[in-house]
Parts: C-alpha cells; sequence; structure tokens
C-alpha cells in the first residue's frame, strides 16, 4: 500500500489493462507533438490558433503558474511529491488538489500522457485518465466554454470516447475545488466544433 501525504491510502494498480493508445513524442519545451517523424498540431494549439481560446490575458507569469500547479498535482498523484518543494503561491491550489482526491478516492489510471489520434491527424495530453469512468482535466481558472470543446477532444484520443465522463476540475486560490461534467450527450456537439477548429487549422497550414 501507498500512503500519500493527505492520509489517503493508494493501492497500487495490479494488471492494470492499458487499452490501444497511440503514443507519439512530445517535446514539452516547445510543445511539439511527432508521430512517425510527422508533425502534428496538439489540441489547445488548434484552438488556440482559430480564436476559440483567446490567449491575450495569458501572461507569461500566469502560465508559470499554472505549469507549476499541473505540475505539484501530477508528482502528489504519482506519490513523488517533496512537500518541501512546493512554493506558498501554488499550495492552495495543491491543497484544492489533495481535497479532490481525498473526495473521489481515486488516482488516474495514467497522468499527462501524449496521446494522438492518427484518424484525424490531431495530439494532445490529457491531465488525467481513469479507463471506463473518467477524463479529468485539471484547471486553475474560472470556467470557460472552451474547456468542454478541449476535453471533447481529448476523449477521442481514446478507442472508447463515450466511454469515460468528462470532469474539469477547477482548483482555487482559497484551497477549495469545485468541479463541472460535460453530459455524455453532449459529446458529439462539442467534439463537431473541435473538428471544424482543426479543418480550419488545417486549411490555414496548407495555405499559410
Amino acid at each position: 500500500m501507498v500512503a500519500l501525504n493527505a492520509g489517503i491510502l493508494i493501492v497500487p494498480k495490479l494488471e492494470l489493462r492499458i487499452p490501444e493508445l497511440i503514443i507519439p513524442s512530445f517535446d514539452p519545451e516547445h510543445h511539439v507533438y511527432q508521430l512517425d517523424g510527422k508533425v502534428l498540431p496538439g489540441v489547445t494549439s488548434v484552438l488556440q490558433a482559430v480564436g476559440i481560446i483567446d490567449i491575450r490575458w495569458f501572461t507569461a507569469q500566469r502560465r508559470e503558474e499554472g505549469h507549476a500547479i499541473h505540475l505539484a498535482c501530477q508528482l502528489y498523484d504519482e506519490g513523488d511529491l517533496d512537500p518541501e518543494s512546493v512554493d506558498p503561491a501554488i499550495q492552495p491550489y495543491l491543497e484544492a488538489h489533495i481535497a479532490y482526491r481525498r473526495d473521489i478516492g481515486q488516482i488516474p489510471d495514467i497522468l499527462e500522457w501524449p496521446l494522438a489520434n492518427t484518424a484525424l491527424g490531431y495530439c494532445g495530453t490529457p491531465d488525467g485518465v481513469t479507463f471506463g469512468k473518467a477524463l479529468e482535466d485539471i484547471k486553475s481558472g474560472a470556467y470557460e466554454p472552451w474547456h468542454r470543446v478541449q476535453a471533447a477532444a481529448y476523449a477521442y484520443l481514446l478507442p472508447e470516447p463515450m466511454s469515460v465522463e468528462r470532469r474539469a476540475v477547477y482548483l482555487h486560490g482559497d484551497g477549495r475545488y469545485s468541479t463541472r461534467t460535460f453530459p455524455k450527450a453532449e459529446l458529439w456537439g462539442d467534439f463537431n466544433t473541435f473538428q471544424s477548429a482543426l479543418n480550419i487549422y488545417n486549411w490555414k497550414a496548407r495555405n499559410k
């Protein structure tokens, strides 16, 4: 048994059957995905390129903070977090994440795995996937309508998109969290929006 630092007891998953996934290489510094030597666009890059995600308010400081929050949460889930390494500004978000994990009593089967959809030619990195149950997207800001589109695109990186519940987890600076579940009945509509964005992205890339 592995004890994590919030008193959650996690039983290691034995003989976990991971579905057939397509895993591209990923350069986190330049945020570039490649599969068989070909560069493929990422979900977030597609949504940014066509204007669905407004990046005007994404300051360098906010990006760094978001990255630090995600990393702390990932290391916590993996049982590798050094509590002394957590910046005080990040601590409330981590506490919110710990509270969320305590409440649901579950660690995803895979964390931060880059995945590819070869049929449509795009990639993405879901924050967490529990096969047959949930796809998690960790956010440190407020809800935005594009979150459901992003989560739909992530779901279609899995062999069975309808097998998971799309769940956005919002970590707040006061140590609390909130969640929003996007209905399975709306998955296709949300994904259709992403496909439209991907078509525009590819058209722009071809015509520069």
